[in-house]
């Protein structure tokens, strides 16, 4: 059925779909519901550069974390930073 629903659907959401097991045709008609979700928006200082950024880096939250700043929260600029710096080091 996902192929049939992979080639489009007709304008009143509906398909004619062949039972591979029982060889019967059904008209199979698709619905649609949305679904929303919201969480508040907090914002974050980076504590290298204190960038405020949504997008914060922290331990718990991405790995690989530079060892070097455990325990910090950084933003992506910072953290990419010395991400870099941590895997130069270590190829030396």
């Amino acid at each position: 059925m996902s192929d049939a629903l992979c080639n489009g659907l007709s304008s009143d959401n509906k398909l004619d779909w062949e039972c591979s097991g029982c060889e019967e045709e059904f008209e199979v008609t698709v619905e649609f519901e949305p679904s929303y979700s919201a969480e508040k928006i907090v914002y974050h200082s980076c504590d290298m550069c204190d960038a405020k950024t949504r997008d914060i880096y922290e331990e718990e939250r991405v790995f690989p974390f530079p060892k070097s700043l455990t325990g910090k929260k950084l933003c992506h600029r910072c953290w990419s930073e010395f991400y870099f710096k941590e895997m130069e080091e270590s190829i030396k």
